[in-house]
């Protein structure tokens, strides 16, 4: 129960860290509702405490260490120092809001660690409590070469299976049995997008996050009850400067005021916990925000895309040797496309073209295939009919309204590749030491190894460093001819915001050894030569929030790997990510099998979750090979297939109803969903139906989503409900007004459909009663004030 045991922070193995320190007796400071104690004298070190008593942190029975540093000096070892190697522990500089935990002669090299705490209230309303790490008195041949915060949340194991715990995988992901629960990503990805957790149950919840905004390399875990922040310092491998090294961002706590509900999830009070520390109170923004909003960046055609489809991408690196064939792409997509134009789809559309590329030599034996050659493409394709890319973009374009994007890597460089041979491609590759890490000595040699990676289609490549000069010509220039030689529309380059950032440790790169900034603010030099050159719009894999700025879509497939709704143990998918940065990105896209023709119910719920998730629909893949991995993709015969015709009819309904009400999704944020009654059920995939690249998946049979817009004068909220049943169902619709930020007392309007009704603004839920939900569309309720 949170009231008793919610929080618990530990300093190390208590029995032989009590036995090496000093008893000083009880040490508090408090403020805003919120305290920290220190007691030496009893087996509780440290708590972190509500106003009243009630407990959040706590150093009950945690076996770890809360934090753990790697040393290295000259003589090439890597030690490994915590609390239990210090000769004592004291507490200084204590104020009303501030204390430091000050860790002596700490380890072989006789470090101090002081771990700085304060107390106060977060965006104003949140009592909080912060922590950093400093280092100091190392000798003159010591760096920190990685460093690791261990936070014991409930340690001593009394979480309840019902308890939440949201990580910050993707949109957000939340789980229950916290303790049965594991979990861990390297920011900035795919797999950590965001860099904040929320744990809470029915008595209360809590948010932890890392204040940084530097897009500093990180890893971020949960195993069973202990959060984990693992990082590589910069210059890792230089000498400190004056002996000391300092976190250069702060570790935040915050009591979310709330119990867990209805009408205050977890991942939107977690959320805006986190999206005050973005947006900054101070307008200390994020960079990744600071153009504002997406409606205002996107071209006219993206910003009004509602489909994509893509020509034949697979789980597994070895495509359908005719999907990037011009003339067989043309021919796919304008029938795939006709018949949606027929039903009634008139938004345009968004088409990945995969394997577009040829190579300096003719015949199919020498194409340059997915994933090999990079980054060298050209020249492009040509059909034996005399269809080339150039071609058939012009005739997608001009008979379809289709936008061709076709594909790049932005990020991987073939060993074998012209340009790494010619070039001498090692020098621009991203570069580790060796196992034996050592200070890093300008006069002598250093001894490092090149970062290589290998996919399914068999090549080896290096990882590029984006901080290169070179690489970010090589790409701009790939873009460039594209957009100006070929006529694309814009062009996908993969996995910027979807691999995590490497570590690199050569000094002719000119950016600081290891750790930094430099990684991302070497893909937003590219992307600025990339603008001077073009005002396309660029797309890439995944969503990691540091890119936000630099990209015009983000692939998102990544986001619909997990169930849709909550059930049993089942971690499930959640719109944290939409909710703090909505209407400051545009989203696309999730993987579709041939398999899932086969239960339309999950395949039209699925649709509708691309939609109530602010998600441009599809990327359908159209060609496609049967392959082990994720079974057949290829969904051409099936959409022209008259017996799956009610598969064309949803996505054009679906689509269309995106396009009604795209401004929320440009403008606005996803907010608390409403409750129903009778509730949704929770339905189940099919066994036939899955892929196997993915679990059971689960869903509700009527899809919700709530999103707002907040302008300077008023505020608007829509609400998404979609019936994927196969009869209209009745349901009462319970709205938290006063919580979308309706003020009480207040009279707002409520539209659907034809209809029109006023609303008296009261505290709690409050109901549109008998609200029939149709087979086949979307029903949305407007609200605003009057």
């Amino acid at each position: 129960m949170i009231g008793s045991h919610f929080f618990y922070l530990a300093l190390g193995p208590l029995a032989l860290l009590l036995s090496r320190l000093p008893f000083i007796g009880a040490t508090s400071i408090t403020q805003s509702g919120i305290a920290i104690r220190v007691d030496l004298d009893k087996d509780l070190i440290m708590s972190v405490e509500r106003e009243g008593g009630s407990v959040l942190f706590s150093t009950e029975s945690f076996e770890g260490y809360l934090w753990e540093f790697d040393l290295v000096d000259r003589s090439a070892g890597v030690k490994l120092t915590t609390p239990g190697d210090c000769d004592s522990v004291s507490v200084e500089n204590i104020s009303p809001e501030m204390l430091d935990l000050y860790f002596h002669q700490c380890g072989v090299h006789n470090v101090d660690v002081i771990v700085h705490c304060t107390v106060g209230l977060g965006g104003g309303v949140r009592p909080t409590a912060s922590m950093t790490l400093e280092l100091r008195n190392a000798p003159a041949d010591v760096s920190v070469y990685q460093v690791k915060v261990n936070l014991p949340i409930n340690a001593n194991a009394t979480m309840a299976k019902d308890d939440y715990i949201l990580v910050p995988d993707s949109y957000g992901v939340l789980s229950k049995d916290p303790m049965n629960f594991s979990w861990g990503g390297t920011y900035p990805s795919a797999g950590c997008s965001m860099q904040f957790f929320g744990y809470g149950n029915e008595d209360g919840s809590c948010y932890l996050g890392v204040h940084d905004k530097t897009s500093q390399w990180k890893q971020l875990s949960w195993n069973k009850g202990v959060f984990s922040i693992k990082l590589t310092p910069e210059d890792s491998t230089m000498p400190l400067t004056m002996g000391s090294w300092k976190l250069g961002f702060p570790i935040v706590f915050a009591d979310l005021l709330e119990a867990v509900s209805v009408t205050t999830p977890l991942w939107y009070s977690a959320s805006q916990a986190y999206r005050e520390f973005i947006f900054g109170d101070d307008g200390d923004a994020a960079p990744w925000v600071s153009k504002g909003k997406i409606g205002d960046r996107l071209t006219n055609a993206l910003k009004e895309t509602d489909v994509w489809l893509n020509t034949g991408w697979q789980c597994v690196d070895i495509f359908e040797s005719q999907q990037g064939d011009p003339s067989t792409a043309l021919e796919r997509v304008s029938s795939v496309v006709s018949k949606w134009r027929q039903k009634g789809l008139e938004s345009p559309i968004g088409l990945h073209f995969y394997e577009w590329q040829q190579g300096p030599e003719d015949g199919e034996e020498n194409r340059y295939k997915f994933d090999t050659h990079y980054p060298d493409y050209f020249p492009s394709r040509v059909s034996d009919d005399g269809e080339d890319l150039k071609s058939a973009s012009e005739k997608l374009l001009r008979d379809h309204d289709v936008y061709t994007y076709p594909y790049i890597n932005g990020r991987i460089f073939d060993l074998n590749s012209t340009s790494f041979k010619e070039d001498d491609g090692e020098q621009y590759c991203v570069k580790v030491p060796t196992e034996d890490v050592r200070l890093f000595e300008q006069s002598s040699e250093y001894e490092l190894v090149t970062t290589t990676e290998s996919y399914g289609s068999g090549p080896t490549f290096c990882v590029a460093n984006p901080y290169e000069e070179y690489w970010q010509q090589k790409i701009s220039d790939t873009v460039e001819e594209l957009v100006t030689s070929e006529g694309t529309a814009g062009v996908y380059i993969d996995q910027i915001a979807s691999a995590p950032m490497q570590l690199c440790f050569d000094p002719k790169m000119g950016h600081t050894l290891g750790n930094g900034g430099w990684w991302v603010s070497g893909y937003r030099e590219m992307m600025g030569e990339i603008r001077s050159r073009t005002t396309a719009p660029i797309v890439t894999e995944s969503n990691a929030e540091s890119y936000m700025d630099m990209m015009e879509g983000f692939l998102i497939l990544t986001v619909f790997f997990k169930s849709f709704v909550e059930e049993a143990s089942t971690p499930w998918s959640v719109p944290a990510y939409a909710s703090v940065y909505g209407g400051y990105y545009n989203a696309f896209g999730a993987e579709f099998y041939a398999s899932e023709f086969k239960d339309l119910q999950y395949l039209k719920a699925k649709l509708a979750k691309q939609l109530v998730y602010g998600a441009q629909l599809g990327w359908f893949s159209l060609g496609g090979i049967e392959d082990d991995t994720c079974g057949e993709m290829g969904l051409v015969e099936l959409f022209m297939d008259d017996e799956y015709d009610e598969v064309n009819d949803w996505i054009v309904s679906m689509a269309n109803a995106r396009g009604n009400w795209r401004k929320y999704f440009l403008e606005g944020r996803a907010v608390q969903d409403v409750s129903l009654d009778p509730p949704a059920n929770v339905m189940m995939q099919t066994e036939e139906s899955k892929s196997p690249a993915t679990s059971s998946m689960y869903y509700h049979d009527v899809v919700m989503g709530v999103w707002k817009i907040e302008e300077e004068t008023e505020a608007s909220v829509a609400v998404f409900l979609v019936n994927v049943m196969t009869e209209d169902a009745v349901k009462n619709v319970g709205m938290d007004l006063k919580g979308w930020g309706f003020a009480l007392g207040d009279t707002v309007e409520v539209t659907f459909g034809d209809k029109t009704m006023e609303v008296i603004v009261e505290g709690g839920l409050q109901s549109i009663n008998n609200l029939t939900l149709k087979v086949g569309e979307a029903t949305v309720l407007e609200i605003r004030p009057i």
